[in-house]
């Protein structure tokens, strides 16, 4: 069989394979924001659960409750609820700590952010609480930081991937608001712009002298991206389904803007010397992708007007 064939039998295969949406449910602390005065804890290590709440009794005096166990599948867990109780002050001497076993509970993550609580016969809807991330349902502060990521497919395991600093505010003509960065080590603008219309946040980055790398994305949590990519000529027109996005933040906004932070350790520097030969691979690797991804079905036009901004703000900042 000739290369050519290969290829594309191997593409109409994965073609028709259906791909279960996955769910990542995000450890922290979880809320109802209409629900003052309690609040949950919850950690997932692997497939094991750890729920801790913070509540009132009838009396109005503060409670611990908590459950531990084992995920079922990726969303959902039931367990025993235990009440913590004759526990000793900070400072004081250690009493004898007891551990009641009150009733039962579930929880039903409906995505990585927001799931369903039934604790003791009662009900609610709760979310991760942010109260540092620039908030993620507003334009495009959740951007802040750097971001490590990868693009490709396992149906078709070529992968590449990209650091991107988001760092500063910038306001397009059309009064769209954007944060402003560079590929990290480079000196490559990046803009990122959220559309309130379809909840969804975009990245375009000036990869080379001849192609735009384009990042369309939600939030699957605080510190993750997950969505699409393409690269295409500057000079041509995006098209196709694009590639997987998935990125993670690997520095704070705190750290990015100047201050202090959390951050990776491993950071970019770049040797002067090589920036010929890094700009030289660089056009190579996008005029790689743009070939192997070469589709000629058109994108959603809402995804096609959030690129049109992009390109629209880059092009003022360039002048």
């Amino acid at each position: 069989m000739q290369i050519k064939q290969l290829f594309a039998a191997f593409f109409i295969f994965f073609a028709f394979i259906g791909i279960a949406k996955a769910n990542s449910p995000e450890s922290g602390w979880w809320w109802n924001a209409s629900e003052g005065g309690r609040g949950y804890s919850i950690e997932i290590q692997d497939n094991q659960v750890f729920f801790a709440a913070y509540s009132y009794d009838s009396n109005k005096q503060p409670v611990w409750y908590y459950s531990s166990g084992t995920l079922s599948g990726d969303s959902f867990y039931s367990g025993r609820v235990v009440k913590a109780v004759n526990g000793a002050c900070f400072g004081c001497a250690e009493g004898a700590p007891q551990s009641i076993d009150v009733g039962s509970m579930s929880i039903s993550f409906n995505g990585e952010k927001d799931a369903t609580l039934n604790i003791l016969g009662f009900t609610t809807q709760i979310t991760r609480f942010d109260f540092a991330n620039g908030d993620n349902t507003h334009y495009p502060n959740a951007c802040y930081g750097e971001w490590s990521g990868v693009t490709g497919s396992p149906n078709f395991p070529l992968y590449s991937g990209e650091r991107i600093i988001l760092n500063t505010t910038f306001t397009g003509t059309d009064g769209t608001n954007f944060l402003m960065g560079t590929r990290s080590g480079s000196s490559n603008l990046a803009l990122c712009s959220y559309d309130p219309a379809t909840k969804y946040w975009s990245i375009l980055l000036d990869s080379s002298t001849s192609y735009y790398q384009f990042f369309y994305f939600k939030f699957t949590g605080f510190n993750r991206m997950e969505g699409t990519h393409w690269t295409y000529l500057k000079s041509g027109n995006i098209s196709g389904t694009g590639d997987n996005w998935v990125a993670f933040r690997t520095a704070s906004k705190n750290y990015v803007r100047g201050g202090n932070g959390p951050r990776t350790s491993k950071s970019v520097q770049l040797d002067p010397m090589a920036a010929k030969t890094i700009a030289d691979l660089r056009l190579l690797s996008d005029k790689s992708m743009v070939d192997l991804n070469k589709q000629r079905t058109s994108v959603s036009p809402a995804i096609q007007d959030a690129l049109s901004k992009n390109i629209r703000a880059i092009s003022a900042i360039q002048k």
